[in-house]
This record gives C-alpha cells, sequence and structure tokens, in this order.
C-alpha cells in the first residue's frame, strides 16, 4: 500500500474518532455553556499562510499544541494563545489561535483550505488547561472539554451521522463532507 493511501486512511480515522464524540447525549453542562458562548463577542482570526505552517512544522490538528508551542517560544514574549471557538454550522469548535499585538492567527494547517479570508472567532476566558502526560487538556468551570458543544445535539448528531455513513461507503473526507447533509 502506497504512503499516500496510508496517510489517507489514517486521517479517515482520525476524522472518525473525533466525530464520534459528537454523538453523546447533552447534558445541563452543555445546554449552559451553549447558552454562555452564544452570547460571547467574537474577533477576526486568520489562518498563517500554509507555507509558513509548514516551515515551522505546526500539526494538522493539534491546535491547543501549536499556539502553546508558539507562546513558549516566542522571544519577545508578545505572542500568547488564546482559546474559544469556531462556530461551524451547529457546533462551537474548540479551537486554539495566537494573539500577537492584536491580531488574532491560527497557526494550524487546515487539510480543507488556507482560511486567508478569515473566520470568526469567539474568545472564551473561562477555558484552562491542566497538564496531564505531557498534554494540555483543556477545561471550562471543571468540566473537561473534547470537541466543543453543539448549539442543537439533535441535528449535530444527525449530521454526523449521515457524515459517518457516507465514509463507510467509501467516500473520501471531501465527499463525506460535502452538502446536502
Amino acid at each position: 500500500m502506497g504512503q499516500a493511501k496510508i496517510r489517507k486512511m489514517q486521517e479517515i480515522a482520525d476524522f472518525r474518532k473525533r466525530a464520534e464524540r459528537w454523538l453523546t447525549e447533552p447534558d445541563d453542562y452543555e445546554i449552559k455553556a451553549v447558552s454562555e458562548i452564544s452570547q460571547l463577542p467574537s474577533v477576526r482570526a486568520y489562518r498563517a499562510p500554509e507555507a509558513d505552517l509548514a516551515y515551522m512544522r505546526m500539526k494538522p490538528n493539534e491546535c491547543h499544541q501549536n499556539a502553546y508551542f508558539m507562546e513558549e517560544n516566542d522571544p519577545s514574549k508578545k505572542i500568547r494563545r488564546v482559546t474559544g471557538y469556531i462556530l461551524n454550522d451547529e457546533v462551537y469548535v474548540l479551537h486554539s489561535i495566537i494573539e500577537n499585538n492584536g491580531e488574532y492567527i491560527c497557526v494550524t494547517p487546515s487539510p480543507i483550505g488556507n482560511g486567508a479570508e478569515g473566520f470568526d472567532f469567539i474568545i472564551d476566558d473561562k477555558i484552562t488547561f491542566i497538564e496531564k502526560d505531557g498534554m494540555g487538556i483543556p477545561f471550562r468551570d471543571g468540566h473537561q472539554i473534547t470537541n466543543g458543544f453543539r448549539k442543537n445535539p439533535d441535528e449535530a448528531m444527525r449530521k454526523v451521522k449521515i457524515i459517518l455513513t457516507r465514509l463507510d461507503n467509501g467516500a473520501s473526507l471531501e465527499e463525506a463532507q460535502r452538502e446536502p447533509i
């Protein structure tokens, strides 16, 4: 099997693992968190150029570690990691970016494009990280956060199930996520 095919299979397996986390029933805390998050303001963030991210060896799907690395290794000590959410359809997707002199920059490569046009990012100052096994685990109000929070859990679960079924039927990641869902 070729390297490209192995890499695609791993991307699908990683995506499936993340997607399946959205298939839990909502709890009282998720409902409370969504109510609070929906009231927070957003800032405009931009993704760093792909060539820069490759040069810096930033890893896809490791936004918290990437932003932490940038903050810790900035000789000027002006960069800070900022954690919050990208509103993506029915979900607030947990994400970390950096803030540098008032500019908000995503330092995580995206498999679905550069994002040069920018995106709205909701900063949540309630998010903290607890060190465990060399990794920072995100928490909000004492609750561990995995993917983020769902505005409409039933609709989010319906869409995830459709995407997973498409993957089971042999669709690529891009095809599986294509509208209509």
